[in-house]
């Protein structure tokens, strides 16, 4: 299975290709006023307001570094609730690919409640790689000020 690396500070993760619609470059993003730390902005994707999130602040509490490697992961994130949203995820070194088989990944053996997001973890030629589920890299609490229902959107607008 083709996946894509990236880093959270020095530790190395995968994501499975066919989750990401596109990686970007670093964009000019619109400060949302009030929002949690780890919430970078916002842009217009394709014609739609587009939150993305900065991974690096959102698990180590230090953004990620402006480096050329820089780059927006925008994934397809699927709701409990079946709505399909689009999703940006800042993430240093995201300039590589591996393919590697699923079945590679072991469990650590450790349960880390607040990092239900890993799924595995195996090693290749550069070192250890952690296997990411991007339907569960964010809480739940995070994708509830995220994104607004398609009910909670109406009544939003119509006050």
């Amino acid at each position: 299975m083709l996946l894509i690396t990236f880093h959270i500070g020095k530790e190395r993760y995968a994501i499975q290709a066919n989750s990401i619609v596109e990686i970007i470059p670093m964009v000019n993003l619109n400060k949302l006023p009030l929002t949690e730390n780890y919430v970078a902005g916002v842009f217009d994707y394709r014609g739609n307001p587009t939150p993305v999130i900065d991974l690096c602040k959102l698990y180590t509490d230090s953004p990620c570094k402006e480096m050329m490697s820089t780059r927006i992961m925008m994934i397809e994130f699927k709701m409990d609730n079946g709505e399909q949203h689009i999703l940006g995820l800042i993430a240093e070194k995201t300039t590589e690919s591996i393919n590697m088989d699923l079945n590679d990944f072991e469990t650590t053996g450790i349960n880390i409640d607040r990092a239900p997001f890993l799924r595995g973890i195996t090693n290749d030629e550069y070192g250890l790689v952690q296997l990411v589920d991007t339907n569960l890299i964010l809480p739940k609490d995070v994708l509830g000020k995220l994104f607004l229902t398609a009910e909670e959107s109406l009544e939003a607008i119509s006050g």
